[in-house]
């Protein structure tokens, strides 16, 4: 083309318009040459650099190329200094300085943007056309400086320029959509409902000026998506709330893959799901928006302005569906997009505060799940950090850290710092509307600062907090956030009447926590928790029965805090929320005088999963085995509620229509009844009366040991007999923790002097001889077993309960007096989970060759010569037993040789972990690629197997708060199938070889016979005594292990 620099430029602006026309970039990249040759002169025109520049810009935006931005400013700023007057050149030079913000998170740029954007409206006259269209864009850009700032006076003068830009352009869509942004801000800056109301008008009008095929029109459509779907959750309007949903999906259906929009569409539609899941409840609806999050996240790129905002999303979103599904991988994965948006969010970005107290809370759930004191820590400093960073938000979250640091810690200066947090968030200000997140953080400080301090002004402010943030909860929409807040009121109020014996304080509690167990928006854990207060409601009020009610209601509702649909791990985890509820329910029934309802809750509410593999094995294999079809209906219908009432984020997500729900709910409800009708299936999944329960104490008696808050006992089940109640009076619960905690302190100790191991043991004895004194002996005393036996020793099955799972009942005693004041010199002790797991597994056997596994040499772990020894001790001892030795003993090689072996005998390492118990696991030789796990042991059907002895370190330890889950093991051998479980409680060390053979000779009678397993548990008790007579004085050598089963 003829290089004349007016006929290039003439022809540029043509192909520049045609591009306009038909969205050819190919065609605006010619315009852009042609243009670029038209200034390529000495001193160009100030109307062609400004034409190159809207190209450049035009390009950028079709194609997201940030060279063609920057050489559109740069063309553009050469323009505005030929002619600095010229609003065209100006505005142009505005809108793309924010773009480069917006690209680069350049501050300066957004400065410039602003500056600039006020010189081009400023040199408008009052009748141009471009008038509104350039306010508009100022609109946007001090909108943005707000954002980023948190210069309020900047957001004031965007809603007043946007009002400007629809008054002087009434038909501009874009206008409208500028000045409904701006006034949503307002709104969440000041809380005033108007100009929320005025946004979502402005939203509608926009969408309503633009015409479909404008590219702006998606964003309108998903703003306005987004503003009408909170309104909605606001006022409780669930059609428009639906929408809302509908508009937001058009939005984004209506941009391509490609297309820059379409990122902020999806954090939009993201949003607009997760308002949709705060009213309804539908965890499907939530699901969806954390993978429409997701995708805004992967299409949002790294120098994005707003990628933090994005992310800060996403994490919000997955930690709300975490609390509702309990997936470990979705904890990870909201951690992971709250503390990447922590780190980016720049500073003085109003959403600053928000983003880094969202990290902070979010990683308390972390701590909760890993017990990482350091990111706990962490989370501690982000949200003091966010104390100091602008912007309107509630910065009261900063408790949540505060107050679980103080916990793990015990230090009393977090607490007080949680409440001062709190005071200074809620004090009095003219003009100013406390939120009510910060009132409800504020009374959760109160409430956990008050058992420290005793103060009763805290439980009463408390209480007024909580109460000005409920306001008329029997009224209000249910939310999320609303049970949390009302089990921090019922607490407050419950012990209000506790300790001053308010009796309207415990009316006010029982209202409380039964509307949390009536609310849709409760979880199955505030449900549980709310169940859990009603009972100690109804104790305080004196109303024991009405007390057995609620603990019913709570244990009814364990099943749903544990989905058979999560990961094993997460089950477990979800199953712990329960920690405790065992015990309460248990003296709560004794208090009403029913100790045979108090032993049934306690096998309903402990060992779930362990139950129900024994309702696969049982109740339900017979179903298979009479009523086939029967059988497929139950697990089809089963399976299919499940998957709609516990959506997983990790699986498939299937919208179930209200409709189906309740049919399948009352399939579900009736089938077992009309299953019960069928010859043989009269018990099917019934749970077993305390009559029932006791017929399986026809060898010894069963004794459930509990301490709880409100009492501690023990109950005795004899077959044939009524359950016997032994109080225990000089037992609690704290009592009994801090004797746990004494006891793992000694066996724990690492020092490698004689001094520190003595004073371990003598921890230890001291251990032993309070548990005598308070728990065993007064049951033995009552069972009348007050000294050795003459004869045959006498059997006792011991069922500990909670923290007690964590002591040696079956060693307690006064050891070293000579006067046979223990359990090992009256009784033969075992241990048992529940009685159904003990009736479970009653016939052991030993038909077939013995299995033996030692691990000498352990890849990764170090070496363990007694095995060496105790392998060639127990071969000695068992004629023909196979042998699996070091890279001999894979999994799989165990995994197979274990069925066609009754009795094994593992000499090696073991691994226990109190946060992941379910990766607890017996060290062979790939266990770093192929570990034997509890969960994988858990899974194995054995059936008839005899005898698991495990010479190996803390093989029963499980964590506290799943202390009646028996996830150890220990417990897992005896799922699996072994009638006898031969673990240990602490570590051990070469005297568990000892003990080992002992028990093989005991039973083979020196290796002359066949193993005779049923006096496993005799072997065990006289091989005890055997090194505790050899080393009286170190009982952590001879008290850890312990038998379980027959």
């Amino acid at each position: 083309m003829n290089g004349d620099p007016a006929t290039l430029h003439r022809r540029g602006r043509e192909l520049a318009r045609q591009h306009q026309r038909t969205g050819e970039v190919a065609v605006l990249r010619e315009a852009v040459g042609l243009l670029r040759r038209a200034v390529d002169v000495a001193d160009p025109p100030a109307g062609r650099l400004c034409d190159l520049g809207a190209s450049l810009f035009l390009l950028h935006s079709r194609t997201d190329d940030v060279d063609a931005l920057a050489e559109a400013i740069t063309a553009t700023r050469r323009a505005v200094e030929r002619t600095p007057d010229d609003p065209l050149a100006l505005s142009n030079l505005a809108a793309m300085s924010e773009s480069w913000f917006q690209a680069t998170s350049d501050h300066s740029a957004l400065g410039e943007a602003v500056d600039v954007g006020r010189r081009a409206l400023a040199a408008s006259p009052p009748d141009a056309p471009a008038l509104a269209g350039r306010s508009a864009n100022l609109c946007a850009s001090l909108r943005t400086l707000y954002l980023h700032t948190g210069d309020a006076d900047a957001l004031r003068e965007a809603v007043a320029v946007g009002r400007d830009a629809v008054a002087a352009g009434p038909e501009l869509g874009v206008a409208w959509a500028n000045l409904a942004n701006a006034l949503w801000d307002l709104f969440e800056e000041t809380g005033d409902d108007e100009p929320a109301a005025e946004a979502v008008r402005a939203f509608q009008t926009a969408c309503d000026k633009t015409p479909d095929h404008d590219g702006d029109k998606p964003a309108m459509l998903a703003n306005l998506a987004f503003r009408s779907s909170s309104a909605a959750v606001r006022a409780g309007d669930r059609d428009a709330l639906r929408e809302a949903v509908g508009l937001a999906r058009r939005a984004v259906g209506s941009l391509a893959e490609h297309d820059p929009d379409r990122a902020h569409a999806e954090a939009l539609l993201a949003a607009v799901l997760r308002g949709s899941f705060n009213l309804t409840g539908d965890v499907g609806a939530l699901v969806e928006s954390a993978r429409a999050a997701t995708t805004a996240v992967a299409r949002t790129g790294t120098g994005d302005a707003d990628r933090a905002l994005v992310l800060a999303a996403l994490g919000g979103t997955l930690r709300t569906l975490y609390e509702r599904t309990g997936e470990r991988s979705v904890l990870v994965r909201a951690v992971e997009a709250a503390r990447e948006a922590a780190r980016t969010v720049p500073v003085g970005h109003v959403r600053r505060a928000s983003i880094l107290l969202d990290a902070a809370s979010v990683t308390v759930l972390g701590f909760e799940r890993d017990g990482d004191e350091d990111a706990l820590r962490a989370a501690v400093d982000l949200g003091r950090e966010a104390l100091a960073a602008p912007g309107p938000d509630d910065r009261t979250s900063l408790i949540i850290p505060l107050t679980a640091l103080a916990a793990h810690t015990d230090d009393p200066a977090l607490l007080d710092e949680a409440v001062e947090v709190g005071r200074r968030a809620t004090a009095p200000a003219q003009g100013r509307k406390v939120p009510k997140p910060a009132l409800a953080n504020t009374a959760y400080a109160l409430l956990n600062r008050y058992p420290r301090t005793g103060d009763v002004d805290d439980l009463r402010a408390a209480v007024a907090h909580c109460v000005l943030a409920a306001d008329a909860v029997e009224d209000s929409v249910a939310s999320p956030g609303e049970p949390p807040l009302l089990l921090t009121l019922g607490a407050a109020l419950l012990e209000l009447g506790k300790h001053l014996s308010e009796r309207r304080a415990l009316d006010d509690a029982r209202t409380t926590y039964t509307h949390v167990l009536r609310s849709a928006a409760a979880t199955a854990s505030e449900r549980v928790a709310a169940a859990r207060g009603l009972g100690e409601v109804e104790l305080a009020a004196g109303d024991p029965a009405a007390a057995v009610s609620a603990y019913e209601d709570a244990v009814a509702v364990l099943p749903s805090l544990a989905p058979r649909r999560l990961l094993r791990a997460d089950r477990e985890f979800g199953l712990g929320h329960a920690s405790g509820l065992a015990a309460d329910a248990a003296a709560a029934a004794v208090t009403a005088g029913r100790p045979d309802r108090a032993v049934e809750l306690l096998e309903q509410a402990r060992v779930l999963l362990h139950a129900e593999k024994i309702d696969a094995l049982g109740d339900l294999r017979r179903l298979e085995q009479l009523e086939p079809r029967l059988h497929s209906e139950f697990h089809r219908v089963r399976d299919e509620l499940d998957a709609a009432e516990h959506p997983v984020a990790e699986q498939p997500v299937f919208a179930v229509p209200p409709e189906r729900r309740t049919t399948l709910r009352q399939r579900m409800t009736a089938l077992p009844a009309e299953i019960r009708r069928r010859p043989g299936l009269d018990r099917f999944l019934l749970s077993r009366s305390a009559a029932e329960l006791s017929g399986h104490a026809d060898r010894g008696p069963v004794v459930y040991v509990y301490a709880a808050a409100a009492r501690s006992d023990a109950l005795v089940l004899h077959r044939g007999r009524p359950v016997a109640v032994v109080p225990l009076p000089a037992v609690t619960h704290r009592l009994a923790a801090e004797q746990a905690e004494k006891f793992e302190v000694a066996q724990t100790t690492t020092t490698p002097t004689y001094g520190a191991r003595a004073a371990a043991h003598r921890a230890a004895h001291e251990v032993l001889e309070w548990l005598w004194d308070n728990v065993t002996e007064p049951i033995l005393d009552h069972l009348g077993l007050r000294s050795a036996p003459r004869g045959e020793w006498p059997r006792l099955w011991w069922c500990p309960v909670g923290v007690l799972t964590h002591l040696p009942l079956h060693a307690a005693g006064h050891h070293l007096d000579g006067r046979g004041r223990s359990v090992l010199d009256r009784v033969v002790s075992s241990y048992a989970f529940s009685i159904r797991g003990l009736a479970h597994s009653r016939h052991p056997t030993a038909d077939g060759p013995a299995l033996v596994v030692a691990m000498p040499d352990t890849p990764g772990a170090p070496p363990l010569p007694s095995a060496a020894a105790e392998l060639d001790d127990v071969v000695a001892l068992l004629p023909g037993a196979r042998t699996l030795v070091s890279a001999e003993a894979t999994r799989d090689a165990v995994l197979d040789a274990l069925p066609h072996h009754p009795v094994v005998h593992f000499a090696c390492h073991a691994v226990s972990d109190p946060f992941e118990p379910g990766t607890g696991r017996l060290l062979l030789h790939d266990h770093a690629d192929a570990a034997l796990t509890v969960d994988l042991l858990s899974r194995l059907d054995l059936g008839g197997t005899g005898l698991a002895l495990l010479s190996a370190c803390h093989t029963s330890l499980t964590a506290v708060r799943l202390a009646d889950e028996a996830v150890h093991i220990t417990a897992a051998f005896h799922l699996a199938g072994y009638g006898s479980v031969i673990g240990t409680l602490t570590p051990v060390n070469s005297t568990a070889a000892r003990i080992g053979a002992a028990v093989h000779g005991f039973l083979t009678r020196g290796g002359t016979t066949a193993p005779h397993l049923p006096d496993t548990a005799l072997a065990l008790h006289h091989a005890v005594r055997l090194v505790r007579a050899e080393h009286p004085t170190a009982p952590m050598t001879w008290a850890a292990s312990i038998h379980v089963g027959n």
